[in-house]
């Protein structure tokens, strides 16, 4: 099964724009059909950076997602990794890529 990157970039290669609300984009949360964040209007770099994915984050940006793009309840891909924590922590990692966009 191709990782989230190789998916990304599959999707992105068959012309799936990069800020897409849709759920072609919702690959980013494999296995299951549709991200948790998925009603909320979310692009994938969005949902990306919820789950703390650095690798899948930084290949999103690299496509030219939009780092700046707002859910339909006014978020970034930064409010979402900011909000989100993994065993107490803090997505640092994301949230200092997306800080340097």
């Amino acid at each position: 099964m191709p990782n989230r990157v190789e998916m990304i970039r599959f999707f992105v290669s068959q012309g799936v724009d990069v800020d897409s609300r849709t759920k072609a984009c919702s690959v980013i949360d494999l296995p299951s059909e549709a991200g948790p964040l998925q009603g909320f209007g979310c692009t994938a770099l969005m949902v990306s950076a919820a789950e703390g994915f650095l690798e899948a984050t930084t290949c999103l940006l690299e496509l030219g997602a939009d780092p700046m793009a707002v859910s339909d309840e006014g978020h970034t891909a930064m409010d979402f990794a900011q909000r989100r924590f993994w065993d107490g922590q803090p997505y640092d990692r994301v949230i200092d890529l997306l800080k340097s966009m």
